[in-house]
């Protein structure tokens, strides 16, 4: 059993921060096209005295200037929402992720301090108000009605400990383990994607001056004093760089690396401790989790 499946809400909030996570990255690299797009136009108009006639090159530096106001626009315009919409994609996240952990708490009743053996059913809705209780996910309030975990609680208590366990740790401790284990590996070879290309792209700009050098004292071709690829490929270089800070690849390499670190002595163990054990057990592995989430929404929205 998995006790997330049968709480709508957690349903509710992990779709719209996929959703509003895809919405802000397409809007983040359309900036950045934007921005290339804008920067090559303007490499290409001096090469319009040799692809057009004569007569067409004010519309072709209008057409440029048009261009680039409009571009300008759009960055000016994207910069105001982008905050937002990357704090609205944080914080669905992190409620999703917090509650999650508070449904294994209610399952296995690790209640709040102040009634440390049972957790009512009555303090489980209460969590899912406050958790929405900003006007970040105010909307999902009608879902709370609809939860199905209380109902579910009793028949997965009367299962035997071990059995508890088990699903604890295969649907948990493992599922948590392998996902930040898959980040690293994806995020890792991102990051060696990117890094081969900014080198791929400086090799090209390097060649491409020293053969714009080379043309002063030799001449090659007017097409090379005409048209700077080099600022083109710089361009493209630092807005590969850009996109690379914003999606905080290396940070978050070494925070799921530590978190690989952390569960794994949890993961290694072929089966959770039952008995006078067990509470503890999954108390601590929540509280690992719970740190992660908190640490990164804390750093995304810094």
């Amino acid at each position: 059993m998995i006790p997330e499946h049968h709480v709508p809400l957690f349903h509710a909030l992990d779709t719209a921060a996929n959703q509003a996570q895809r919405a802000w990255r397409f809007s983040y690299v359309r900036s950045l096209l934007v921005l290339g797009v804008i920067g090559l136009l303007a490499e290409l108009k001096d090469l319009s005295p040799r692809l057009l006639e004569v007569k067409w090159h004010p519309y072709v530096k209008l057409f440029v200037i048009l261009i680039s106001m409009v571009g300008a626009l759009y960055e000016i315009f994207y910069h105001i929402r982008h905050k937002s919409r990357f704090g609205y994609w944080t914080r669905l996240r992190a409620k999703a992720e917090r509650l999650k952990s508070e449904a294994w708490f209610f399952l296995f009743d690790i209640g709040p301090a102040s009634s440390p053996t049972v957790y009512s059913a009555d303090q489980w809705q209460r969590f899912q108000e406050l958790l929405l209780a900003d006007d970040v996910a105010s909307e999902y309030v009608p879902l709370i009605a609809q939860d199905d975990l209380a109902r579910q609680k009793p028949m997965f208590q009367h299962l035997p400990p071990e059995q508890q366990a088990h699903l604890y740790q295969l649907n948990r401790v493992h599922e948590q383990y392998g996902y930040f284990t898959s980040r690293v590996q994806r995020l890792s070879q991102r990051l060696r994607q990117h890094k081969v290309l900014v080198i791929t792209l400086l090799l090209i700009a390097v060649s491409w001056a020293g053969v714009r050098a080379i043309d002063i004292f030799y001449p090659l071709s007017e097409v090379l004093q005409e048209f700077n690829l080099f600022v083109i490929l710089i361009s493209a270089i630092g807005l590969t760089k850009a996109y690379i800070e914003v999606e905080n690849v290396e940070y978050l390499i070494n925070r799921y690396q530590q978190m690989e670190q952390h569960l794994r002595n949890f993961h290694e163990r072929e089966e959770a401790p039952t008995g006078s054990s067990f509470r503890p057990y999954v108390q601590q592995v929540e509280e690992i989790l719970l740190s992660q989430t908190k640490d990164w929404e804390t750093q995304r929205l810094s």
